[in-house]
């Protein structure tokens, strides 16, 4: 995913990152993965996912 950054911490209106990935493997044959984004999603536009990536969806 691309990040599109015009000041500094700032996001352009559209626009998704990934700010923290965790991966937790404590249980054997099981990888359990958190992420949390950050979005700057422009009138209208709710924070979601398409294709398993975080996105501004209508």
């Amino acid at each position: 995913m691309k990040s599109v950054m015009f000041k500094t911490g700032q996001l352009l209106a559209g626009t998704c990152e990934i700010v923290t990935l965790d991966r937790d493997s404590s249980q054997p044959r099981r990888t359990i993965a958190r992420q949390t984004a950050r979005c700057a999603c422009k009138k209208g536009q709710i924070a979601g996912t398409t294709r398993a990536r975080p996105a501004c969806v209508d």
